[in-house]
C-alpha cells in the first residue's frame, strides 16, 4: 500500500518526457528560447560578470 501522495509522484515522474537536441520539437524549442527569468532573480546576474 502506499500514499496517494507517493502515487501522485510516480505519476509525475512516469509523465514526463525526456528529449534529446535532435528530437526537441520545434515548438519546444522556440518556448525554450523566450524564457524570461523571474526578476527575483536578478541579483545572481552579477555572478556572471
Amino acid at each position: 500500500m502506499m500514499s496517494i501522495d507517493e502515487f501522485n509522484r510516480l505519476e509525475r515522474a512516469a509523465s514526463a518526457r525526456v528529449y534529446t537536441i535532435g528530437e526537441l520539437p520545434a515548438d519546444l524549442a522556440e518556448d525554450l528560447a523566450n524564457v524570461e527569468m523571474d526578476s527575483r532573480h536578478d541579483h545572481l546576474d552579477k555572478l556572471l560578470d
